[in-house]
């Protein structure tokens, strides 16, 4: 079976007492969170920082490594059934920040975690922000 690796991370900014999390809508119609595949050479890390500047134009505040969560799954792509490895890490910009959309996606939103799982596409991706945000909480 082939295999593919994506890493990216939970983003978030602190708007007073309120933490909202940002999802991006893909050109393909799924909600979800800013990630992409490791290119070569690349450490987990390097890959998500890399992504979050890509696709949404942000600088990171605070990249939060201590935070791992390692997603695997199987899908089909090209015909082919492939396990897929998705880490996600936990990534803090400024309250103020701007973004900047590329190609790949058509929206984004800026939610508190209860609205942002609905909004949500996959259960996965669900998982992935509760996790995280019970992390910051503790």
């Amino acid at each position: 079976m082939l295999t593919e690796k994506s890493c990216g991370a939970v983003i978030y900014k602190k708007d007073g007492k309120f933490t909202h999390y940002l999802i991006v809508k893909y050109s393909a119609g799924h909600w979800s969170m800013v990630k992409g595949h490791v290119e070569k050479n690349e450490t987990e890390k390097q890959t998500a920082i890399r992504e979050i500047k890509e696709e949404t134009g942000m600088t990171i505040q605070k990249f939060n490594s201590k935070y791992r969560i390692e997603k695997k799954y199987q899908l089909i792509r090209n015909n082919e059934k492939r396990l897929k490895t998705v880490v996600f890490f936990l990534a803090k910009v400024d309250s103020n920040c701007k973004i900047r959309l590329t190609k790949e996606h058509t929206n984004y939103a800026w939610l508190e975690v209860i609205d942002a799982k609905k909004l949500l596409t996959h259960k996965t991706d669900k998982d992935i922000l509760d996790n995280a945000s019970k992390f910051l909480i503790n």
